[in-house]
């Protein structure tokens, strides 16, 4: 390893970096220094992972020594897992970090690029810092009876009403076993779930025990972005350093985020449930007044109609935003 030292601060980097290895570390300690928002481009091949990882991390290193939390939040002392006992509680309170300190996020578009970005990190001094990704129960649940649902909001909800009920052996095994587990301190979502498998216990939830400790936390742009996903996540961006890695891919992300898909079959069946109610007035209609009402033409109107005042509503809300 090759000791750097960048306004101030000491990187540690695998190899005795290049000229523009140092001149890119340069301008992100600058910006950490001085709170800015940076856009930093690099030529293909140069190591911009690398030199982004080693440099925030270092910062980040140096930022705790020169300001040392003084307070530690209170309300992480019990853990995701319940209260247990008085040697779990005061353990578990060791590891809690300062709400003082930065914490850096790291976002990539997808898992598998993050997962790429990770193992760039094991090749540095930092692999020791403490690291949390964070992932779907789609991708993370072992429990079969949840697993096998078909959809994500499915899932979610299966696998909430386990926990409460106390009826999953992966979550409840976890539990019991937190404080025993030997865990990488880097590890991807492929990593967390074979952990899970050989141990058995909830990959999802061991992930987010070590959000509430992590340094460093890698996700996917989505988890930023997307208002629905961040509450659900309970994301909080306050004192936190967001590092949006390939850059270029923000803008599609945003657009999806934001937008809605109506599929055919969505319209077929708006057509047929407009069409029943109008069948029914229709024949509410001519029994009170004897007039005939042309349910066809009727339902087509409605329907437009209806549809014109939904995108209208998404037109206002896009703009209001």
């Amino acid at each position: 390893m090759v000791l750097v030292t960048v306004r101030g601060i000491a990187i540690e980097f695998p190899y005795e970096p290049y000229a523009i290895q140092v001149n890119y570390m340069e301008k992100v300690i600058e910006a950490l220094q001085t709170k800015s928002n940076a856009l930093l481009e690099s030529p293909t091949g140069t190591g911009k992972t690398l030199c982004l990882l080693c440099a925030s991390m270092a910062w980040l290193e140096h930022h705790k020594k020169l300001y040392p939390p003084s307070v530690f939040s209170s309300n992480q002392t019990h853990g995701e897992f319940g209260v247990g006992g008085e040697d779990r509680r005061r353990k578990r309170m060791e590891n809690v970090r300062s709400t003082e300190t930065p914490r850096i996020i790291y976002a990539s578009r997808t898992h598998s690029q993050l997962a790429q970005v990770m193992q760039e990190l094991k090749k540095t001094p930092y692999k020791r810092t403490k690291v949390s990704i964070m992932g779907s129960r789609d991708q993370m649940c072992l429990n079969t009876d949840v697993s096998r649902l078909p959809s994500n909001a499915a899932k979610n909800g299966a696998c909430r009403e386990k926990v409460k009920a106390r009826s999953c052996h992966y979550y409840n095994n976890l539990d019991e076993k937190m404080d025993s587990l030997s865990l990488e301190p880097v590890a991807d979502i492929e990593e967390l779930v074979g952990f899970g498998k050989r141990n058995r216990v909830c990959p999802y939830y061991l992930a987010k025990a070590g959000e509430k400790q992590a340094d460093l936390i890698f996700m996917p742009y989505n988890y930023i972005f997307d208002p629905a996903v961040r509450r659900t996540v309970k994301l909080d961006l306050m004192n936190a350093v967001v590092i949006l890695d390939e850059g270029h891919n923000v803008g599609k992300v945003c657009e999806e985020s934001y937008s809605h898909e109506i599929t055919s079959v969505d319209l077929a069946v708006c057509i047929r449930e407009i069409g029943r109610i109008l069948t029914y007035m229709a024949k509410r209609e001519k029994e009170t007044t004897g007039k005939t009402v042309d349910v066809h033409q009727a339902t087509s109107q409605v329907f437009v109609q209806l549809l014109a005042g939904y995108l209208q509503t998404f037109d206002l809300v896009w703009f209001d935003k």
